[in-house]
């Protein structure tokens, strides 16, 4: 899976999930985090954690740093009241405009070849300069 994400490992990339009542951070332990850890991507400080998910309120979004976001979720309203947040605009990523909705069905959920090869996918997408 490396050398699928080639000459990308000067990004960082975040990857979580808004709720109506938190925000949720998932880690190395999880489908994603396991394919990005195995594809050599760097994950911010606060995203590197062995466990499955960490929660996380509004006012620690600095833990989302990175320069490039990725996120899903099937509360469209819940990513709306997070980017209305005056602390949203001062992520690296954001500033960028290097923040990407990804599909919750394989990028939360997905197993199996075929959801590992469109995380692959996203990621080079979305790694690509």
């Amino acid at each position: 899976m490396k050398s699928a994400i080639t000459g990308k490992s000067d990004k960082v990339v975040s990857l979580f999930r808004p709720r109506q009542d938190k925000i949720v951070i998932y880690l190395t332990n999880t489908f994603a985090g396991l394919i990005m850890k195995d594809a050599g991507v760097t994950r911010p400080e606060a995203q590197s954690g062995e466990g499955f998910s960490v929660d996380i309120t509004e006012e620690q979004i600095g833990d989302l740093e990175g320069n490039v976001i990725l996120w899903f979720n099937r509360e469209k309203e819940a990513f709306a009241k997070l980017e209305g947040s005056q602390l949203w605009a001062t992520l690296e990523g954001v500033k960028n405009n290097k923040v990407h909705p990804v599909d919750w069905e394989y990028w939360m959920s997905g197993l199996g070849i075929q959801a590992a090869n469109s995380v692959l996918n996203d990621l080079n997408t979305f790694l690509a300069d």
